[in-house]
């Protein structure tokens, strides 16, 4: 299976900076994680293995990943899934199914947009997609 593009990113790192700067991790287990990613392509994202290794609960990853989110939509190439609940398209709930859906099939090999996954289940409109993509500059 081919590596995950995420793996090793400024997404990953910053995720790792966030988790640091809270305090809720020593830095050198995010260390300690990220180099766990470098050496297994087939290592979960980044926020799992904290999980695992019972660093973080899974509701303070979620929060971490919002917070991601939000400071990488104060820029330029905002991400669809801030947008969309900037917008008030999408609820809260609908974008952390989604975008575990589209973790999972990852994981499994395959690329789906998340966008894509919004639509089909009904979660946005077409029109809500083509709206946020504008947005996204």
């Amino acid at each position: 299976m081919a590596r995950r593009d995420t793996r090793g990113t400024a997404s990953d790192v910053r995720l790792g900076a966030l988790v640091a700067a809270h305090g809720f991790v020593p830095v050198q287990a995010v260390r300690d994680a990220l180099d766990e990613q470098a050496r297994d392509a087939e290592a979960p994202a980044l926020g799992q293995i904290l999980v695992a290794r019972k660093l973080l609960g899974s509701e303070q990853v979620e929060e971490l990943l919002f917070e991601q989110a939000r400071r990488a939509g104060r820029g330029a190439g905002r991400l669809l899934g801030a947008v969309l609940l900037e917008q008030k398209a999408v609820t809260a709930a609908a974008l952390r199914a989604a975008l575990a859906e589209q973790a999972r099939r990852r994981r499994e090999g395959q690329v789906v947009a998340l966008g894509v996954l919004l639509v089909a289940w009904g979660s946005v409109t077409e029109k809500e997609i083509a709206r946020a993509l504008d947005a996204q500059g």
